[in-house]
């Protein structure tokens, strides 16, 4: 859903949020889907085939599922489905390419250059000063 942000910085739909003095939008609508089905694309062999390649030993072996990122894939209904088809499996490559960087195939699910801060911690502590900022 798009949405405008008032002139105190609250965001919603409305013509409260959207009306005079609001700092942003509205936005323009959100760009057309194409028919393919990332379900299809990120198969239990393709999800799978990155988890595989972490030791069974390691804590992201049970934290990270295909079924955990079709539940997020929920909220991003426009994830590999904006444009042309034949821009969707490069977008769905790429994602799996910086994720599989990012935690080692899976393998890892606190930030590494983060001297041990789990990645839920740094995110929390950036909504905090983003809402500071406020």
């Amino acid at each position: 859903m798009w949405q405008c942000c008032s002139q105190w910085g609250y965001c919603g739909t409305s013509d409260e949020y959207c009306g005079a003095g609001s700092q942003q939008g509205p936005y323009d609508a959100p760009p057309a889907t194409n028919d393919v089905s990332v379900v299809d694309i990120v198969t239990p062999k393709f999800f799978n085939g990155i988890l595989n390649q972490a030791d069974a030993s390691c804590v992201g072996k049970n934290f990270y599922s295909r079924s955990a990122f079709l539940d997020a894939l929920g909220s991003f209904s426009q994830f590999g489905r904006t444009g042309a088809e034949e821009d969707t499996m490069p977008e769905i490559a790429a994602f799996f390419a910086h994720v599989t960087h990012e935690t080692g195939h899976f393998f890892c699910i606190k930030d590494i250059d983060s001297r041990s801060k789990d990645l839920l911690q740094i995110w929390q502590t950036n909504m905090i000063i983003v809402d500071q900022q406020r």
